[in-house]
């Protein structure tokens, strides 16, 4: 049985999906499976002309101001439980790698079982921050900053205002579709954010209760913004999801929020790290002010370089054998330079904040 990749009609894969996984593709992921434009992005196996084995590896873009990150968004690994063990899974999953290699593919994303893809170099790093505000917290907020709230449908009138809201973001995953995006993963209220002037400032998703898909271009205020959801909505307590990129959003959250955490943001395979090194930490030397260093990575079988900063401009470049060394395994170069957990003890000069949005990933 060999991989094959692409179909002309995501037709013959849903129905074997929707089994797999007893769920409802179109309705769980209308970004993908409601548009044949992806067919040619999923990898399967057939046995006596029956699907048995199937998996997709979706483009993704991530812009990072003037820079470009490649990925490959990689999830639906599904098997047919007769064919389970049979390496199925291992034989696809194997395809997509040696491909995104060959497409310069900067990283690969996904979600899962971590140690069934640890195996093929996946691992659970990148940044997600979750904050937690209550009631306690919104009496301490003084200033008469309000918010309305519009439910965001595909005609409404601000859809067109929140699209170039996101869009004008430095840093963000490209939208194509931009309304299929952000209702999937059966994500369904999806508000406009609008100011005290009745103009919109951007927007928000919430699931099961959590706003899970944040943007605005008030992010100073992102805290009160919130404020206002909740006691819209008559809730005691709210928590929203935000990424490293939100600086702003994050230094107003934290300042009145009641607790939070900092948690991986999915499992990444890089497979550029020269790349993607370079272009995250320019984005943090937009934001912060970065030390001075000089150091080597050494990254075992994969690639050896050498990372400067000076007066916070950042050169990634030839190794240096007059240089501080840092040597790595493939995982661990992964886990020490993309962890945030571990950031305070790897010995290096930065952590690295990777991540992928819910509504991006597959």
């Amino acid at each position: 049985m060999n991989v094959q990749k692409g179909v002309k009609d995501m037709n013959t894969l849903i129905p074997f999906m929707n089994k797999v996984f007893n769920k409802n593709f179109p309705k769980l992921l209308p970004k993908l499976y409601t548009t044949n434009k992806y067919a040619n992005c999923h990898y399967y196996i057939k046995d006596n002309e029956k699907i048995v084995g199937a998996i997709a590896s979706i483009p993704l873009t991530l812009k990072v101001y003037d820079d470009t990150l490649n990925v490959r968004g990689v999830g639906m690994v599904s098997c047919h439980r007769k064919y389970r063990s049979h390496g199925i899974m291992s034989s696809m999953l194997t395809n997509v790698i040696e491909d995104a290699k060959a497409e310069n593919v900067d990283f690969l994303c996904l979600d899962g079982n971590r140690q069934r893809y640890e195996y093929f170099g996946f691992v659970p790093v990148g940044m997600a921050h979750t904050f937690t505000l209550t009631t306690a917290n919104f009496s301490h907020m003084k200033d008469n900053i309000n918010y309305s709230f519009v439910p965001l449908k595909q005609d409404s009138t601000e859809l067109n205002d929140v699209i170039s809201i996101y869009n004008n973001m430095a840093v963000r995953y490209e939208r194509e579709d931009f309304f299929k995006v952000i209702h999937s993963w059966n994500i369904k209220k999806i508000y406009a954010i609008k100011n005290n002037a009745n103009t919109v400032v951007g927007f928000l998703s919430t699931l099961w209760g959590k706003i899970v898909d944040f943007a605005t271009c008030e992010p100073q205020n992102s805290a009160y913004i919130v404020k206002a959801f909740a006691l819209l909505h008559s809730r005691s307590s709210i928590t929203i999801n935000l990424y490293p990129h939100q600086l702003e959003e994050i230094r107003s959250l934290s300042k009145y929020a009641q607790c939070s955490t900092l948690t991986e943001s999915a499992s990444f395979k890089v497979l550029n790290y020269r790349h993607v090194i370079q272009v995250l930490l320019d984005m943090q030397a937009k934001n912060i002010r970065l030390a001075n260093f000089d150091i080597n990575i050494d990254i075992k079988d994969v690639d050896k370089f050498n990372i400067k900063c000076d007066n916070n401009k950042v050169i990634v470049g030839e190794y240096n054998s007059n240089s501080t060394t840092f040597s790595f395994a493939e995982k661990e170069a992964t886990y020490s330079l993309f962890s945030p957990s571990l950031a305070p003890y790897n010995g290096l000069p930065f952590s690295l904040p990777i991540f992928t949005p819910m509504c991006d990933n597959v």
